[in-house]
């Protein structure tokens, strides 16, 4: 990471590495690893691309979903923004929108919206961290990381914990 991360002027950035500074050598070298791996219209646009920039992919979750008795509530990314792998944000976005109809129709509680909220964030977050760890090879990261998301199912199912 901290030679991906470091910019042809050897500046070590946090989190992006801006266009036109990636180190052309640590450039090619990743493409040469992972082109293969690709299909084959991202490999295109991957080794057409000019200035490449490099970002880490992230995640950011919030533990509460609705605020101040329910006037508030937080929906999609704002809420859980999953790593952009997985492709969740607009099913995230539209399952909230759905549940917040229902909490205006008196069919659900703001305390039920919360507690499936973050149940479903904590569930794909796992599962988008598997995803991530799995492509990268990180085997310890990855079992401890399915080990998780089974303790969340097993205690969300059996009402060992409650959100």
């Amino acid at each position: 990471m901290a030679a991906i991360f470091t910019d042809k002027n050897g500046k070590l950035h946090s989190h992006t590495v801006p266009q036109g500074l990636v180190n052309p050598n640590v450039w090619a070298a990743q493409v040469a690893r992972y082109l293969p791996q690709m299909t084959e219209p991202l490999a295109d646009v991957v080794s057409k691309t000019p200035n490449p920039f490099i970002t880490k992919v992230g995640e950011a979750q919030c533990r509460a979903a609705s605020f101040y008795d329910g006037r508030l509530m937080l929906i999609g990314d704002a809420f859980t923004g999953f790593r952009s792998h997985l492709g969740m944000a607009s099913e995230q976005a539209a399952r909230h929108c759905l549940a917040v109809e229902k909490v205006m129709r008196g069919q659900i509680s703001p305390e039920e919206y919360h507690r499936e909220a973050v149940f479903y964030a904590d569930r794909f977050t796992l599962l988008n961290r598997c995803i991530g760890l799995s492509g990268m090879g990180w085997v310890s990261s990855l079992a401890w990381t399915v080990l998780s998301y089974t303790w969340l199912m097993f205690s969300y199912h059996t009402g060992l914990v409650r959100y």
